[in-house]
């Protein structure tokens, strides 16, 4: 008997066409994390259920003709983007294609990872289309499936999957030792920056100012020089602790923030619940944080809030952050005890399995 066919989606700015071969091979995605997270774990799950699985990256910008292996059981979405000067040339292949194999009746799944569908953009409009041509919509958190929902013509199934962890393996939490050094550490993208920037502006005025801390930042190149030039510049906005400049390497990863993370006794992990950008925002920095061995001082997002038992959640991380230094022994016993029944959700085997039974659902397979 046939196997039957996954078509997956997935966007790559210099390889087009079939890219089955290309992405059976992990490290040549190791970089995007969002592909690590959401669309890898659906594919050895699908591959897993003894389904087949396609891959094509599209743009009408190389119109080389595809052959679709067979009609598709299902088609699966993955995060779709481009640079400006492609974007439109991406969008408008996939989904003609989507709208195609929609009017052929092939069940539509759409990862939805993050909430573009409220902007006013290109992408806005490219995110409004997919979820309304979606059959099933995957989220990974409650909340941005409540988001999603109002964006879905065709009563759509939406299924919340959590990202799984990225930690391998559970971190002892460390020892601290009262007036000595604190290792902190801040890990992020470039859109997460401006957070980190506005809460170490706040310490300036506190009495931590002064601590023992040093903190660790490990992101992009463009994104520590912003925050090397702002460190040590005269009249510097940020408080005077000892920096360290780690930066991000999408190739050893998640192994580079293992190690970064053991080194710490805290994880800053400042957003903005009123931002809409951070609607529906995973759980993983917390997440990863705890499994690292850190004690997380989140801002109360959604997602954070249902972590409140394993992390520290509030505005004031001044405060937050010289509580969790007098308190660190007790908060980190108390937190040991919640770890793995808090984080079982997380688990990798238990998102393969919740990939199982959405695919299943999504092709009315039993």
């Amino acid at each position: 008997m046939k196997q039957k066919l996954l078509l997956n989606l997935i966007h790559f700015e210099n390889i087009y066409g079939d890219i089955t071969e290309h992405i059976s091979n992990t490290e040549n995605l190791a970089s995007l994390a969002s592909f690590r997270l959401q669309q890898r774990p659906a594919l050895i799950a699908a591959m897993q259920m003894g389904l087949r699985v396609q891959s094509l990256s599209l743009t009408t910008e190389h119109s080389s003709p595809i052959t679709i292996d067979a009609r598709p059981a299902a088609c699966l979405v993955g995060k779709l983007a481009a640079k400006e000067n492609k974007f439109k040339a991406m969008a408008s292949a996939n989904l003609s294609l989507i709208k195609f194999l929609k009017a052929k009746m092939t069940p539509i799944i759409v990862i939805y990872s993050d909430h573009h569908a409220r902007n006013s953009d290109d992408n806005g409009a490219m995110y409004k289309e997919l979820l309304s041509n979606a059959d099933t919509i995957i989220t990974p958190t409650l909340k941005l499936a409540s988001l999603a929902k109002n964006f879905s013509k065709h009563h759509a199934k939406v299924i919340t999957i959590e990202d799984p962890w990225q930690i391998p393996s559970l971190a002892e939490y460390p020892t601290y030792t009262p007036g000595c050094k604190v290792n902190v550490i801040w890990f992020g993208s470039p859109s997460n920056a401006k957070y980190l920037d506005k809460t170490l502006r706040q310490f300036t005025t506190s009495p931590i100012n002064h601590s023992k801390i040093n903190l660790t930042i490990l992101s992009t190149k463009n994104t520590l020089k912003k925050f090397r030039s702002l460190a040590f510049c005269r009249d510097s906005p940020y408080p005077l602790w000892h920096y360290s400049f780690k930066e991000w390497d999408g190739l050893k990863q998640p192994q580079q923030l293992h190690l970064e993370l053991t080194k710490a006794h805290i994880a800053l992990i400042p957003s903005d619940p009123n931002d809409p950008a951070k609607a529906g925002a995973s759980h993983n920095r917390v997440v990863d944080s705890a499994r690292g061995g850190c004690i997380p001082l989140a801002s109360p997002l959604f997602s954070y809030c249902e972590l409140e038992s394993i992390a520290v959640i509030g505005d004031d991380f001044p405060k937050m952050l010289h509580d969790s230094i007098q308190n660190f022994s007790s908060l980190s016993k108390a937190f040991n005890k919640k770890r793995n029944q808090c984080l079982e959700k997380f688990d990798p085997i238990n998102n393969l399995k919740k990939w199982e039974i959405a695919l299943c659902s999504a092709i009315n397979l039993h």
